[in-house]
């Protein structure tokens, strides 16, 4: 199953939400304003080195929580929550996604300099 970018919108949302219970589904409207900040949040993570996603249609499993915590930190000012707890959420989900990709071999080829 391929996770998606309206995917990632719902559980960042569905992690902003989990303090107050409601246990319903989003509306389309705070989905929408999720989903705007996703490729401003693609391009920053990938700018900084931390994390690129090829495929905003084909999220990878392993990093899909990490992105959505990431999101739901960057848009929760947006819904009643603080820049501090904000903050915070984008801090543990790049410590996160730096983890999934420390220590991968980048198939680049070996830039060599001959003498």
């Amino acid at each position: 199953m391929a996770l998606t970018r309206t995917d990632l919108a719902n559980k960042a949302l569905s992690k902003l939400m989990e303090e107050g219970g409601s246990g319903q589904s989003p509306a389309a409207e705070d989905t929408a304003k999720a989903d705007s900040a996703i490729d401003g949040m693609f391009e920053l993570l990938s700018e900084t080195n931390v994390y690129t996603v090829a495929d905003d249609q084909d999220i990878p499993l392993a990093a899909f929580d990490s992105l959505a915590l990431y999101l739901a930190g960057l848009i929760g000012t947006d819904f009643g929550k603080s820049e501090m707890e904000g903050q915070q959420r984008c801090d543990l989900a790049e410590k996160k996604l730096i983890r999934l990709t420390a220590g991968r071999p980048t198939r680049e080829p070996l830039a060599v300099d001959y003498f």
